[in-house]
């Protein structure tokens, strides 16, 4: 008996743990990712004319996590984009990025 209580414990431990980094994951390096992303494909004119939210998804494919684009994700890589990048989203229907001070 005591032995089925450690390892429940230790189970939610390990659940606890897997959700506090997925969290991380999506919460802090998914939005600076996507920055990188759309400001790289920016400089490199690798932009279609797409709707933003697929760049972002073609993006967060590699992180293999069951991840939606969200307003507030978007918003996040707004504010970094304008940030580290000095780049805006001028269009998301179009995948439009133009230089912030512009």
């Amino acid at each position: 008996m005591e032995n089925v209580l450690e390892e429940e414990m230790y189970q939610e431990r390990v659940a606890d743990f897997f959700n506090n980094y997925e969290g991380y994951i999506i919460n802090e390096i998914i939005p600076e990712s996507l920055a990188y992303y759309l400001s790289t494909a920016y400089d490199k004119n690798l932009l279609s004319t797409c709707p933003i939210v697929n760049h972002l998804n073609s993006a967060i494919d590699v992180f293999n996590l069951p991840i939606k684009v969200t307003d507030e994700l978007i918003i996040k890589v707004e504010e970094i984009l304008e940030q580290k990048y000095n780049l805006k989203i001028a269009s998301k229907e179009e995948s439009i990025i133009v230089k912030a001070n512009e």
